[in-house]
């Protein structure tokens, strides 16, 4: 009946700590991580402890530990009663998994499928490499890194999860997985019953963004970061690419590169103007027989733009080819690169989430000409050349 009693409140601590929220950026998050736990105290509550009675010898940092022939379970006390609070679990059983499948004996490659899919390349500051940064504050924040050598072998990868359960009362909870030589040798789960202030939280952030800064040569300032870049600004020499040049209206270049077009129309305005739109399946021009194209966008990598900007680069690695001050005003959703974000030329970098535009702008002639680059989860998915 204690056995039955315990695990009934632990699940309980755990439904006030962990509540079931939505999670749509690929975190590790406090519903996931429940609803694994949940199974290890089912699990756990069938069994002995293979060393009951438990003594004062099996207390370690993270409290009594009891041990399965799954795993070991830490309480905060020798004695497994109503009263009991599991503070962590670490897996013994090599067929055991952990959230996302992960077992010991997992690769380094499939961890970082599972919780790095938006850094593969471990870009960071040499040490570190962010696999995510998300800022839900006041209601939440998680985020996630990998410690690793010089030569890309990791050696740790944290998933933390900080979760509002009070006035300036955080959750400090997450995973923790050790490697050696390439695959997972622990899994610890941690943090069930540890809290941190709202500061704290706020300091573990500002440490992860930190790594990212130094990832992509950016310096961290108060408000965020500032990026600085020496490449040149946008300019007209990168309007000629790929055997075109925008905006001159050459559909022959393109269907050298991207097969006849699927679908063209061509018409004119009251104004006798001849206006002629041609898409493919990755692609789509519009523009007029006087004036050439207006606009011209790019869905997959069959064609590099200007500078061979590529659908399937990565943020930092197109944020790279362009120039960046480091002078401009910055917050959390939006960079000004160079220029005043208004008048060409001028770069700007917004992100909303894991999603972010990078802008960058030129002046030709009479007109504007903007390079419109948009990402998903850290990877270019589009560009766009538009006059204005």
């Amino acid at each position: 009946m204690k056995r039955m009693l315990c695990c009934l409140l632990s699940l309980c601590l755990l439904c006030c700590l962990f509540p079931a929220l939505a999670d749509d950026a690929g975190v590790l998050s406090e519903g996931e991580l429940s609803q694994w736990i949940n199974q290890v105290l089912r699990e756990s509550s069938t069994q002995q402890p293979m060393n009951t009675p438990v003594g004062e010898e099996s207390l370690t940092q993270d409290g009594y530990a009891f041990l399965y022939d799954f795993a070991t379970l830490y309480y905060d006390r020798p004695q497994l009663d109503a009263t009991s609070i599991l503070q962590a679990v670490t897996l013994t059983d090599e067929s055991y998994a952990a959230p996302r499948g992960i077992t010991l004996g997992t690769s380094q490659e499939a961890l970082i499928r599972a919780f790095g899919w938006q850094n593969p390349m471990l870009i960071g500051d040499g040490t570190f490499a962010t696999f995510y940064r998300l800022n839900e504050l006041p209601r939440a924040a998680y985020w996630s890194w990998a410690q690793h050598d010089s030569a890309g072998e990791i050696s740790r990868v944290q998933c933390a999860m900080h979760v509002q359960a009070g006035e300036d009362r955080y959750t400090d909870a997450g995973m923790i997985f050790e490697l050696e030589n390439g695959v997972v040798t622990d899994v610890r789960i941690y943090g069930l019953y540890d809290f941190i202030t709202e500061a704290e939280v706020q300091s573990n952030l500002t440490a992860v963004m930190n790594v990212e800064a130094a990832g992509a040569g950016h310096s961290p300032t108060a408000d965020g970061y500032v990026i600085r870049r020496d490449a040149p600004v946008f300019e007209t020499a990168d309007l000629t690419f790929s055997g075109i040049t925008f905006p001159a209206l050459d559909i022959t270049a393109l269907e050298k590169a991207l097969g006849e077009q699927v679908n063209k129309t061509e018409k004119l305005t009251s104004g006798d103007e001849q206006i002629i739109t041609a898409e493919w399946a990755d692609a789509y021009l519009s523009g007029t027989a006087e004036d050439g194209m207006d606009v011209l966008s790019l869905f997959s990598s069959r064609l590099a733009g200007p500078r061979g900007v590529t659908v399937g680069q990565t943020l930092d690695e197109v944020i790279a080819l362009f120039s960046a001050d480091g002078k401009g005003r910055t917050d959390e959703q939006c960079a000004l690169l160079y220029g005043d974000g208004v008048n060409a030329p001028f770069g700007t970098l917004e992100t909303s989430g894991q999603d972010a535009t990078l802008s960058y702008a030129l002046q030709n002639g009479e007109e504007n000409i903007t390079l419109m680059l948009q990402f998903m989860d850290g990877m270019l998915q589009e560009w766009t050349l538009f006059t204005w």
